[in-house]
């Protein structure tokens, strides 16, 4: 996740100021360099051995109808595939949604959302999962439970906020929503 975000800061600016070719380049510098160190400092793990009665050798096959044959695994990765879908594709297009809508330069865009997403990242999961362990105690639904309702809670405001095509209507929207929701029933 540091990378990603480094790369949406990083790589905003550079391309801002230097264009995307070069921004191409300073992404892969740091894989390059990280590639060479592992040759040099890293050797290949040493095989361990078991004995010949512990060892077992499961097919592909067998592994994988055996993963599917559980329900709660074909959810889990039905809801982790849309998920990091979605996820992926704001990732990306939030920044060229800012500059092409909202008109803010590249490198300020790509600072701006890089900065609110690292930040969203580190305490959101930290925050949630605390909440999610405390809920559980008592039923352990509530580990799905709560993504799934973020992910609900999100998919609106993520609309709401690739629609607008202003600041000033931007700053509108949010103002009503907290009102709105600040109001009593």
């Amino acid at each position: 996740m540091i990378g990603t975000l480094a790369g949406i800061i990083i790589g905003g600016y550079v391309t801002a100021h230097y264009g995307r070719r070069a921004a191409f380049l300073a992404a892969g510098i740091p894989g390059l360099v990280l590639a060479v160190a592992i040759s040099l400092l890293l050797s290949e793990p040493r095989q361990f051995h078991r004995p010949a009665a512990v060892r077992t050798h499961e097919s592909l096959r067998t592994a994988l109808a055996a993963l599917l044959g559980k329900r709660t695994y074909r959810y889990s990765l039905l809801a982790l595939t849309l998920y990091f879908s979605v996820f992926y594709g704001v990732l990306v297009f939030v920044p060229s949604h800012l500059v092409r809508a909202m008109r803010i330069p590249l490198d300020r865009a790509s600072a701006m959302y890089g900065t609110v997403a690292g930040a969203a990242s580190l305490i959101g999961p930290l925050t949630i999962g605390w909440i999610a362990d405390g809920l559980s105690r008592k039923d352990v639904r509530w580990w799905a439970w709560i993504p799934a309702g973020a992910c609900a809670a999100a998919a609106p405001l993520l609309l709401l906020a690739f629609a607008t095509r202003t600041r000033a209507a931007a700053h509108r929207g949010c103002s009503q929503v907290l009102k709105r929701s600040c109001e009593a029933p």
